[in-house]
């Protein structure tokens, strides 16, 4: 059973997230399963970060260094303490 790749692409910018994602899709063939975040909330969000949300795990996470509501080094020092699946 092939297992599906799961892809969090954090940026703030609409036409550069579509074009991450584009790439994305064209340089793998495996399953995709791709999640998008507009700033660290939704990223935080779509981690599971937040209080009562199920911890979500990704296997590529692409993320804007300098997003509105902050900086992206702190959303990655976060994912280095996280286990890999």
């Amino acid at each position: 059973m092939a297992m599906s790749v799961h892809v969090l692409i954090v940026e703030e910018n609409p036409q550069a997230r579509a074009f991450m994602t584009r790439v994305i899709r064209e340089s793998l063939t495996d399953e995709l399963v791709i999640s998008e975040a507009a700033n660290l909330e939704s990223a935080r969000a779509a981690l599971g970060r937040q209080a009562g949300s199920a911890q979500t795990t990704f296997d590529i996470v692409l993320i804007d260094l300098d997003l509105p509501d902050g900086d992206g080094l702190k959303l990655l020092s976060e994912l280095a303490g996280q286990s890999a699946r």
